[in-house]
């Protein structure tokens, strides 16, 4: 089965023409043999997902498997690359502080650039994953905002084992989806993010997806990524991402069918809308 996923892997990129396709290529099928065997018994545990960015063409490999497995693997990775003493002491402590959560690898990809990251989830307290946060004023403004919300609670929580980052995911509090939009640029403005463009808000508001999450990436110094993502997402909030992705440029559009008819998926499973130092982003996640 996992023979005819990486295939399908290759495929896709091929057919979105990626830069340094090839090579991308092999990275995913290294990921995916690193930590996709065995194969978990679970039927909780969704093995293998991709992500597709635009405009700004990064490539992801996320996989799931069983904690004992993923960690096994995980340590050899770390050790054999000589990431920082500290993020093996992190990982430890994800561990410790979150027993139960699932845990997931991720590998994101842009030209030569390579971003490993881990996430453990499900629904923890957030004085456990805040120990991976790096101390200082970011910590402490995000316990005001969830002290604000009255929340306790968030959804992810991991670290980029080279990038020396803290990934971060929670649900927006509010009675409606305007509410919970409000919520988010509350909390841009607090951490002093920029907030996604007021069009493509308004645009969220009026398609009232069913679930929405807000996630970063977080330094000592700040915020380097934020935004939103939405699960199983509509009709209408497809057509809201591609064409906030395209913008006006038929490019992306076409990238974007390419690539899920190589991956033979007729829709994403999840939308994210985000900003970082590359400026805007729209990400395609599928299961395979």
């Amino acid at each position: 089965m996992l023979t005819n996923q990486i295939a399908r892997i290759k495929a896709a990129l091929n057919a979105v023409e990626f830069p340094d396709a090839q090579t991308l290529a092999e990275t995913a099928q290294e990921w995916v043999e690193l930590f996709s065997y065995p194969e978990s018994d679970n039927p909780n545990i969704r093995p293998l997902e991709v992500a597709f960015s635009v405009p700004s063409a990064s490539f992801s490999v996320i996989a799931r498997n069983d904690r004992p497995v993923l960690a096994k693997q995980l340590a050899k990775l770390m050790a054999a690359n000589k990431y920082p003493e500290v993020e093996t002491k992190l990982l430890q402590l994800g561990f410790k502080e979150l027993p139960t959560a699932f845990l997931s690898c991720e590998v994101e990809m842009q030209g030569k650039e390579r971003d490993v990251r881990w996430a453990a989830s499900e629904v923890m307290p957030i004085s456990a994953a805040l120990k991976i946060l790096p101390d200082g004023e970011l910590e402490t403004k995000l316990q005001a905002w969830y002290k604000e919300v009255d929340s306790d609670a968030c959804l992810s929580i991991g670290r980029s084992v080279g990038g020396g980052y803290t990934t971060w995911e929670t649900e927006l509090p509010g009675d409606n989806i305007g509410a919970a939009l409000k919520e988010y640029m509350y909390l841009c403005r607090d951490l002093g993010a920029e907030e996604l463009p007021l069009p493509l808000i308004e645009a969220l508001d009026g398609a009232n997806p069913e679930q929405i999450t807000v996630f970063g990436h977080f330094t000592k110094n700040g915020a380097t990524r934020m935004g939103l993502s939405i699960n199983e997402p509509s009709e209408e909030v497809i057509q809201i991402a591609v064409l906030a992705a395209s913008r006006g440029d038929n490019g992306p559009m076409d990238a974007i069918a390419a690539f899920e008819g190589s991956l033979g998926k007729r829709q994403p499973t999840k939308i994210n809308f985000y900003l970082s130092a590359r400026g805007f982003d729209t990400q395609f996640f599928y299961y395979l």
